[in-house]
Formats: structure tokens, sequence, C-alpha cells
């Protein structure tokens, strides 16, 4: 139907498609509209961790690390995994209180232990780009 990385939720709650290829908080916000599974597949896959940043060069370091340092409470950043249906790089127990059970129970949100084994980090190379660019390409063309 389309290969896209910021239409596919919406094309899926509509019924306009009928599986994706996706991250899990997508996954989860779908599911939380309309029934649906997000998957893992057996082989496993790939894992990614976003993350706040700081500039070299920044100007307003020191508001920076203010609002990293906002957002990383346990509040705040339960409010944050409430709305993405991403998890949160604060221990469980922190949000445990400031989330709903459906959430924090959800395993697409917060994967078990024998999932993430499965996952592994991009161990990003210039051959490995190169190769999954080409990969990506003839998918795509096919």
């Amino acid at each position: 139907l389309a290969i896209t990385s910021t239409e596919y939720k919406q094309l899926l709650i509509s019924g306009k498609a009928v599986m994706a290829l996706g991250w899990n908080g997508d996954g989860a916000a779908v599911a939380a509209k309309k029934p649906a599974a997000y998957v893992v597949p057996k082989e496993g896959g790939e894992f990614w961790v976003d993350s706040y940043v700081i500039p070299v060069g920044a100007k307003n370091k020191a508001s920076a690390h203010a609002w990293i340092n906002y957002v990383y409470g346990a509040k705040q950043n339960s409010v944050e995994t409430s709305y993405t249906y991403y998890g949160t790089p604060l221990k469980p127990a922190l949000v445990k209180p400031y989330l709903t059970k459906a959430i924090f129970t959800n395993p697409a949100v917060f994967p078990p232990t024998r999932t993430l084994a499965k996952l592994e980090p991009n161990k990003v190379s210039a051959r490995g780009t190169k190769m999954r660019s080409r990969i990506w390409t003839e998918f795509k063309n096919a």
C-alpha cells in the first residue's frame, strides 16, 4: 500500500492498511484506538533509543540541562509515555504511580526481558550503511 514512516498509524486506524512496519510506540498507539497487535519477529530486530543531546557550542547549556532534568522527572516523563506510548529510561518504580495499568503493563511499551534479548542496536559502519541503503532501495522498488 505504501512505504511511509509518518502515515502508517493513520492508515491502520482508518482501516486502509491491515499491517505495517513500524515502531513499538506507534504500534501501541494504534492498538489503543483499534484492535491491533504489535509483534516483534521471532528472529528479533533492531532497537532504537531516542535521547536528548546538547550540541557542542550551545549558547545556553544551563537551560538545556534544566529541560532534560525536567522532562526526566517521573511525573513529566510519564505524561510523555502516556502520549507517545514509548517507554521511559526511568526505573519502572518511579513511573508506575503516574501511568495507567494498561500502559504500564503493555509489552509493546515496556517489552519483557525475553523480547529485549532478541533486539540489537544498529552497528553503524560505512559498509553496513551502504548495504542497508541498497537493500532498502531494492525493497522499495520491488
